[in-house]
């Protein structure tokens, strides 16, 4: 019987371990992989196996951006869509991960207007930059600042914000 438990604990932390390894890799390569569809797919095949808001957001951020890579009008909306849902679901999980937000952000800063998801920019924005000013050590922190620094939505006053953080 205590084999029995001992196998289970080393199952459950076996599948955290891996799953902390595949968001490490991740953080790591999303630039290269946002733009190949190739590795999108094959992110998204190993995310879907996992219920954590951070894979949640993940995953929808890969989904939506999948949507660039089709040619069919009701196939882009149809990724879109999910990983829009996908990412929501994440943010209604865990509301104050800066990581989830930080995903959402990404997919409204680049989704086109006429879909109407950007209502949450600001609050994304001022969200994430109050996290990282409480936490501005943690290990997902240069990746974040990095990649917000180059995008066009945020703004001045938020890019200045975010390069003091150091």
């Amino acid at each position: 019987m205590k084999i029995f438990f001992v196998m289970i604990a080393l199952s459950i932390s076996g599948k955290m371990m891996s799953q902390q390894l595949v968001l490490e890799q991740l953080r790591k390569d999303l630039p290269v992989i946002l733009e190949s569809e190739a590795r999108i797919l094959q992110y998204l095949s190993v995310l879907g196996k996992y219920n954590s808001s951070v894979s949640k957001a993940y995953f929808g951020l890969l989904r939506s951006t999948q949507a660039s890579f089709v040619f069919w009008p009701g196939s882009k909306l149809s990724y879109f869509n999910e990983g829009r849902n996908a990412i929501e679901s994440a943010v209604t999980q865990d509301p104050s991960s800066v990581e989830v937000r930080f995903a959402r952000l990404l997919v409204q800063c680049n989704a086109p207007f006429y879909l109407g998801y950007s209502s949450q920019i600001t609050e994304d924005i001022n969200h994430i930059i109050s996290g990282l000013k409480q936490n501005h050590n943690s290990d997902i922190a240069p990746m974040i600042v990095k990649h917000l620094i180059r995008m066009d939505c945020i703004g001045e006053k938020n890019i200045s914000d975010l390069k003091n953080l150091d």
